[in-house]
């Protein structure tokens, strides 16, 4: 449960409230750097602040073609059309508490357009499914797209 008594939801559960085509990646992202796996009830939906995810995951390679263009056509797409939320870890002890585990083109779309705020499912694993919220004036509750 989070702090406002919501039930998380497991990676596969998400994946069915918000269909992401890099699931599968996410997945072993989770499962390579944090053991967690696809049916662990760890993860909530979110709005907030762009500002405390991780800015060192932003794309910054002037070479990566591929990458900007994928950027480029999200942000081409961000104004009239939904994109899949982020997955973020949640770490209490970090400057920026969320870091990326999916969505560094949609993260890096988002801050090249200057966006406040950014849906995204969080996980609470490695802070121990935060019973109080030390970041809540900063986030909101946000729905899936349905």
């Amino acid at each position: 449960m989070t702090a406002e008594g919501q039930p998380l939801v497991s990676p596969a559960s998400a994946q069915q409230l918000s269909p992401d085509k890099d699931f599968d990646n996410m997945v072993d992202n989770l499962y390579h750097l944090y053991g967690a796996g696809e049916d662990e009830e760890i993860w909530e939906p979110k709005t907030l602040s762009a500002d405390l995810i991780d800015p060192s995951q932003l794309i910054n390679d002037p070479d990566d073609e591929e990458g900007e263009a994928k950027g480029e056509a999200i942000r081409g797409v961000r104004a009239g059309t939904w994109t899949p939320p982020l997955f973020l870890m949640h770490h209490t002890d970090n400057a920026h508490p969320f870091v990326l585990i999916e969505g560094m083109h949609r993260y890096t779309a988002a801050h090249h357009e200057g966006a406040d705020t950014i849906g995204a499912w969080v996980a609470h694993s490695s802070c121990g499914v935060a019973a109080t919220d030390p970041i809540g004036a900063n986030t909101s509750d946000w729905q899936p797209h349905e």
